[in-house]
């Protein structure tokens, strides 16, 4: 996955990289980048020494990018299917059948909850291991002209 931007601030091997709505954007709403004039500004591991104003390519391996999906989307979604069954058999075992729906949806909403809260807390770990970071790859120009 490769985006073209400006870089728009540099600290140590990290920088900020304005990235501009593409124009296969114009029909998607998936993101805030399908509004008029939007951008989005993404944190990048800067290796080649980008500095501030210049335009740059950044790039992801799919690899990291389905690796973060998976964190972000998959394992809450799994919190809260384990929830739901594993308060449906506890309640069922110990005979509460009267509301054991409403009680399984509590408790499966509580463990996706606590792990998009785990996640969160482990999102300094992420961004330092620099794992799921995009990269610099290329230095296109050193005006902030179109990319």
């Amino acid at each position: 996955m490769q985006k073209a931007g400006v870089v728009i601030s540099v600290e140590r091997n990290v920088a900020k990289v304005e990235i501009q709505k593409h124009s296969s954007c114009s029909n998607c709403s998936a993101c805030k980048l399908g509004d008029e004039n939007s951008s989005l500004v993404a944190e990048v591991y800067n290796q080649i020494g980008a500095k501030v104003g210049q335009t740059v390519y950044i790039d992801m391996e799919s690899k990291q990018v389905l690796s973060a999906a998976f964190i972000v989307y998959i394992i809450p979604l799994f919190s809260l299917l384990a929830g739901i069954m594993l308060a449906s058999t506890i309640l069922n075992t110990i005979g509460i059948m009267k509301n054991a729906d409403i009680y399984s949806a509590i408790v499966g909403f509580f463990m996706m909850t606590a792990s998009f809260v785990i996640i969160r807390l482990k999102d300094k770990k992420f961004k330092s291991s620099g794992k799921y970071l995009p990269m610099i790859t290329e230095v296109v120009n050193d005006g902030e002209g179109p990319y």
